[in-house]
């Protein structure tokens, strides 16, 4: 197959010490059936986004241990912007391409109980107040999304409010295919670095009752299929006690 070489200008070179603008990158054009090769190999350390923002695996890896020891994303990129006196590109462009990077990663989820090993006979689950985000509207919202990958948690974010979220269908028992929905997420976030906008995404999905699972290791739970209850919580009729502390 013959191939034509293609130089494209303005790429932004992003570095855990500094960043580059204007960088040229060469890709490659199939003389046949002009379908472009864009480049997306580790070797050379980096990691194509989007073709307008490139990561070094540095950076990535960084803001993965940031994440491992309670830092947000936010707020690791802000560290570096004060220690480099330099202001980066849009947080929220990192962001996406860091998480592209970490969906495009083959991980392991080693979680073991000391005692009871990978598969304790309860697991206790909480929130991770750095994948939280409040949905305005009628009532308070808490809508948590993690993946797990070598337990770390990073987080897939949309800005829905709460009366945008549809009732489940009236046959909805609570089960939901946690590899299936996990995996939709991953999806999403791969095809953002192939759309201008996550409008264009045909990958794109949208918080549902009905179509949202907590993440439970393979080894931790007993089948792909869980339990989502945050319909129940949310129309859960509040005691006389609780009716009176909210006045």
């Amino acid at each position: 197959t013959s191939f034509l070489k293609y130089f494209r200008n303005g790429l932004q070179l992003i570095l855990l010490s500094s960043f580059l603008t204007d960088v040229t990158t060469c890709c490659k054009l199939c003389e046949i059936c002009g379908h472009f090769y864009r480049y997306q190999e580790w070797t050379e350390g980096l990691h194509n986004f989007n073709d307008h923002l490139i990561l070094t695996l540095h950076l990535c890896l960084f803001l993965r241990n940031s994440v491992q020891n309670h830092t947000a994303v936010g707020r690791a990129l802000e560290a570096l912007e004060q220690t480099n006196q330099k202001k980066y590109p849009s947080h929220d462009s990192l962001l996406h391409g860091y998480l592209h990077f970490e969906a495009l990663t083959a991980h392991d989820y080693n979680f073991s109980c000391v005692n009871c090993g990978d598969h304790p006979p309860v697991v206790i689950l909480d929130l991770h107040k750095k994948g939280v985000f409040s949905m305005p509207g009628e009532q308070e919202f808490h809508f948590m999304c993690k993946i797990v990958y070598k337990n770390v948690f990073y987080f897939y974010l949309s800005c829905l409010s709460v009366s945008d979220v549809k009732d489940p269908p009236p046959e909805f028992d609570g089960h939901v295919d946690i590899e299936e929905f996990w995996q939709s997420v991953a999806q999403e976030i791969v095809c953002r670095g192939f759309v201008k906008s996550n409008r264009e995404n045909l990958f794109a999905i949208t918080p549902a009752y009905d179509k949202w699972a907590p993440w439970i290791g393979p080894r931790t739970r007993a089948s792909k299929t869980v339990i989502n209850t945050e319909y129940a919580k949310m129309n859960a009729k509040k005691s006389s006690v609780e009716q009176a502390e909210l006045k």
